[in-house]
């Protein structure tokens, strides 16, 4: 290696990024019943503001409903039925919309969480992607140790941007949704059109 290409390498080596997080602060509830996911939960997480903090952005619900936006959407309504998690959109007291899941084709349940994301990729991500290397994504839904909702992403990477520039990086995002105590029935109606 000549002299230039020594510092060529030092230069992009020291520019390089490296950032690493903590654990993460949610403490999951650990139970092997999935019914304890059932519940009416505030649409607005805790801490607000960050990244998006509410639900249907997390949990894909594919409305052909586009009119209705999320803000207006106050609640989310979550039951089980076997192994079937339907989760509605809650709108002034009626239902806007609603996704049925079905275990094994669209989630996995495990300690306690349902798991929406986890991809490793060797390599590469797919066409497109500017990077080369390592990298891993896991997101799961669940309930937290004092019984609220709680959304938990982790993922990192080591890759080389644009074949040129080593970088490393691992992050963490959590946001808690508050879980209500209903007094009465959470059978919601359709909203009418």
């Amino acid at each position: 290696m000549n002299t230039s290409q020594y510092y060529i390498f030092s230069l992009l080596f020291l520019t390089s990024c490296v950032s690493f997080p903590d654990k993460g602060a949610i403490d999951f509830k650990d139970t092997n019943n999935i019914k304890h996911l059932e519940g009416v939960y505030k649409n607005k997480g805790d801490p607000k503001g960050y990244m998006s903090d509410r639900i249907p952005d997390f949990i894909p619900m594919n409305s052909s409903k586009k009119h209705i936006k999320d803000n207006l959407i106050k609640y989310i309504n979550v039951k089980v039925i076997n192994e079937k998690i339907i989760v509605q959109a809650i709108k002034d007291n009626c239902i806007a919309y609603e996704k049925n899941y079905i275990y094994g084709t669209d989630f996995n349940f495990e300690n306690g969480k349902i798991v929406i994301e986890n991809d490793f990729n060797l390599l590469s991500r797919g066409p497109g992607d500017l990077t080369l290397g390592p990298s891993y994504s896991r997101t799961v839904i669940g309930i937290d140790s004092n019984g609220d909702g709680a959304y938990h992403n982790s993922g990192a990477a080591a890759v080389l941007v644009l074949l040129t520039v080593p970088v490393a990086v691992a992050g963490i995002d959590e946001i808690r949704f508050t879980k209500l105590v209903m007094a009465r029935d959470t059978n919601f109606i359709q909203c009418i059109e």
